[in-house]
């Protein structure tokens, strides 16, 4: 299963929200992480912000097509740095033609936007009206949901039962969704067990389910 992409890697992601205000948007932050070899301290480090309005001046969605974002210094918290300021003041020249040059090499930020596809967009609309994350998680996401409101609704001896509810596969799977490595293996494991399923049982919802409670366990066994 070497095509399938790790999350940390997989740029693809879906973006969901009801809000009708005109300021709604994308912040992309660029960052690193890093370990220092003498003490063992980990840390993040910022290099740099962009924000992608949505929304134009009219309040009209903005086109579906590749944006360039320029990307700023700093952190979103500290507003724009004019870093392109600051390598001026530090010398050299500062004509036009300079300048031109200097503005092609300002960092920037690639982003398509597209509309999903049918079956996509199905899918995402059984998902919470506010959500972010990597297309390749949605499947899982809406059976996570949907064993959810099963235990919730369904197994429940009346509505005004009030027992906890015992559920490991419920439990720990926001857990294993906040951790790419477990993520990576539950998907590993599902495409593979869901690529041996007959075309009938793809469409069974309580196949899929019992191959979900799988498949989660299978990436606890391989951390």
């Amino acid at each position: 299963m070497s095509s399938l992409l790790p999350c940390l890697l997989d740029g693809d992601c879906f973006f969901r929200c009801d809000s009708d205000s005109p300021d709604v948007g994308i912040l992309f932050e660029l960052g690193v992480t890093y370990i220092r070899n003498s003490t063992g301290e980990r840390g993040d480090l910022s290099c740099g912000w962009a924000f992608l309005k949505l929304f134009d001046e009219s309040g009209a969605l903005i086109p579906l097509r590749t944006q360039e974002l320029v990307v700023h210094g700093g952190t979103p918290y500290e507003g724009v740095v004019d870093t392109y300021g600051m390598s001026s003041k530090r010398g050299g020249s500062t004509g036009v033609l300079h300048q031109m040059l200097m503005s092609r090499k300002l960092p920037k930020l690639i982003v398509k936007l597209r509309s999903p596809n049918t079956r996509t967009r199905e899918q995402l609309s059984l998902l919470p009206d506010t959500i972010l994350g990597c297309v390749s998680t949605v499947p899982l996401l809406v059976l996570y949901r949907q064993l959810l409101a099963d235990t919730l609704l369904l197994d429940r001896v009346t509505m005004q039962n009030a027992d906890l509810i015992c559920s490991s596969v419920l439990a720990t799977f926001p857990e294993v969704l906040d951790h790419s490595d477990l993520m990576d293996a539950f998907r590993k494991s599902w495409v593979e067990s869901e690529n041996n399923l007959k075309r009938s049982d793809k469409k069974d919802v309580a196949v899929l389910k019992k191959l979900f409670e799988k498949g989660r366990r299978c990436a606890e066994e391989a951390v």
